[in-house]
């Protein structure tokens, strides 16, 4: 793998680095929440642009406990440029954050966290598996239409007998967002929903926040989500996307750029 500021960018046929570091992105797109450095843990043999800085502990744990550490550290203070940002190394070094001096308390820390992850990634697979088989189940019924029962029905002009074809418009109410503004987030309030807070699963992730304050809510009353509301994002980088809302994530406020499909009954 040949890594990037953010991610694998290419496959070559030769390496600079070996086993496991930490990457941190110099330039582009150096944070991936607004504040959060933008890292990547990597495993065996890898190059590297010089769009990324490479960093490696004396023990592969003391490397987990630093991801953990700038994982949860803002380097906004540190960020140079206004059209292209960057971290630089000397800002880098700048960093300042707790560092507990004691190694066993140190690798009980950074087992918990990564065991958690583990179990994060592995649900994430699981929701995949499970995505996938939904969709086979939904091609089999209603694009096939090899439901159960079907050897019994007829085919009516292309439907099954007892079937029409309707507008999205007919049974749902389709919705638009409001654009809030960003200097009205706050630290903590009312969830509002963007683009960048869909996954590729379906779900609504809150890895990037933004809150609105309490009082937003009543003030815009159209553009709150209630659960089952199926959104679509309708431009930008992450259009096509979807997501059903689930109560997890409510109270939370409908942002501009997405399509709220909400049933009539």
């Amino acid at each position: 793998p040949y890594y990037g500021a953010a991610g694998i960018i290419d496959y070559v046929n030769d390496f600079k680095y070996e086993w496991n570091y930490l990457l941190i992105a110099e330039d582009g797109t150096v944070t991936s929440d607004g504040n959060k450095p933008t890292l990547q843990l990597t495993h065996g043999k890898f190059w590297v642009s010089n769009h990324a800085h490479v960093l490696q502990c004396k023990s592969y744990k003391d490397t987990l406990f630093l991801y953990y550490q700038l994982k949860n550290t803002s380097v906004a203070p540190f960020i140079t440029g206004a059209v292209q940002p960057k971290l630089s190394q000397e800002n880098l070094n700048k960093i300042k954050f707790p560092w507990i001096e004691n190694e066993d308390e140190r690798c009980i820390i950074t087992k918990i966290l990564s065991d958690l992850d583990e179990k994060i990634e592995l649900n994430h697979q699981m929701n995949k598996t499970l995505e996938s088989i939904s969709q086979a189940i939904f091609k089999k019924w209603f694009v096939d239409f090899e439901f159960p029962g079907c050897e019994n029905t007829k085919i009516i002009d292309g439907l099954p007998e007892g079937w029409h074809s309707s507008k999205l418009g007919d049974f749902a109410e389709i919705l638009n967002g409001f654009a809030f503004k960003s200097e009205d987030f706050v630290n903590s309030g009312i969830f509002l929903l963007r683009t960048r807070n869909f996954a590729e699963d379906g779900y609504i992730v809150r890895d990037d926040t933004a809150c609105i304050p309490e009082s937003f809510y009543d003030e815009y009353k159209d553009f709150r989500l209630k659960k089952f509301d199926v959104l679509l994002v309708m431009v930008g980088a992450s259009v096509g996307k979807m997501a059903m809302v689930q109560s997890s994530v409510l109270p939370a406020l409908q942002n501009q750029n997405m399509w709220n499909f909400r049933s009539k009954s």
